[in-house]
């Protein structure tokens, strides 16, 4: 960041960043609660699924650390609207172009490169000008053409037997039994949707493997049934280490190993 403010010989004034009452905690927590659905809270980054992706909200409180004095209020000024027209930033690694964007937000001259041509067309395409009637035009277009050629490919059957777009394809390696030769699924786990903070919130998503229809369970219980096929599905707990998964479906046989067997 370049500033002009001091141009009298003297020190320039110590910013807030460089003090010990910059609220990290309130950083943080604004930035765990922006990470849970970031592609919502600021879309324009999100343009193109650019890897590393940094939080606004972190790099915002950045920029207002290394331009405001050491006394001004961050958790105050965090929200307040700024200009602060004679300062610049620069960021030679850009990427997805959230430095670019927040010093835009807060009236900096914002100037950004990066050696990946892809990011820089992102970034372009994301903060410059945006013809709402050309970009649906060129959508509509594409999807009348090649876009029902692809949808075609990621279509099945519901229970009825009615044609329906598939929203997600479960695929999994299956194994003959070596009693009945019956296919066997090894699924690690039949949980196929779960909250990174379980005991926050324990509701999962299970699979059935008998009916393969999609049903809502309790993380922390022992087994749950299919709703439809009341099939069971039984979880599985390591010593120590919480629950990892499911415990292997049986074939018609009720064949087990003997590593299973101990």
């Amino acid at each position: 960041m370049n500033s002009q403010l001091q141009s009298n010989g003297h020190p320039p004034a110590r910013r807030l960043i460089e003090s010990d009452s910059f609220p990290f905690e309130f950083i943080s927590q604004l930035a765990e609660m922006e990470s849970w659905r970031k592609e919502v809270y600021r879309p324009i980054y999100h343009l193109h699924k650019w890897w590393a992706k940094r939080l606004g909200s972190v790099f915002r409180g950045i920029l207002l650390g290394s331009a405001l004095r050491d006394s001004e209020d961050l958790v105050e000024a965090f929200y307040r609207p700024h200009n602060f027209a004679g300062l610049t930033v620069f960021d030679p690694f850009m990427g997805s172009g959230t430095t670019i964007g927040e010093a835009h937000k807060l009236g900096f001259t914002a100037l950004g490169r990066d050696i990946n041509p892809v990011a820089c067309e992102s970034v372009r395409v994301s903060l410059g000008p945006l013809d709402r009637d050309a970009l649906l035009k060129a959508f509509s277009q594409l999807s009348a053409g090649v876009g029902e050629r692809i949808r075609a490919l990621y279509q099945t059957a519901d229970a009825d037997g009615q044609i329906c777009d598939a929203l997600y394809f479960f695929w999994v390696k299956t194994l003959p039994c070596p009693a009945c030769l019956a296919d066997v699924d090894l699924f690690p786990t039949y949980i196929f949707v779960r909250n990174a903070y379980p005991d926050r919130k324990p509701e999962v998503r299970v699979v059935c493997p008998g009916c393969a229809g999609i049903f809502s369970a309790n993380v922390n219980d022992e087994q749950t049934r299919c709703p439809s096929v009341r099939k069971r599905v039984r979880f599985a707990r390591r010593p120590g280490k919480g629950r990892v998964g499911d415990l292997p479906e049986m074939p018609p046989c009720l064949f087990l190993s003997p590593k299973l067997r101990r």
